[in-house]
């Protein structure tokens, strides 16, 4: 289960560093100005990313203690 909570939450993580990768190659081409949204979006999914994360890890330790 601790497994089924880390694989999206890893994903997350590894979009939110996309989107801030595209977002930063936007910004030097200069194709316009970075919109709110933009910086907004990888805040969320580093968030929950994280989240699912340490929810996996704290089912993973429970699981141990028992």
């Amino acid at each position: 289960l601790a497994l089924l909570l880390t694989c999206p939450g890893g994903l997350l993580l590894h979009n939110a560093r996309r989107r801030e990768a595209l977002a930063r190659q936007r910004l030097a081409m200069q194709e316009g100005p970075l919109q709110g949204v933009d910086r907004r979006v990888p805040r969320y999914y580093y968030s929950l990313g994280f989240a699912c994360l340490a929810m996996a890890l704290l089912l993973s330790w429970l699981s141990t203690w028992t």
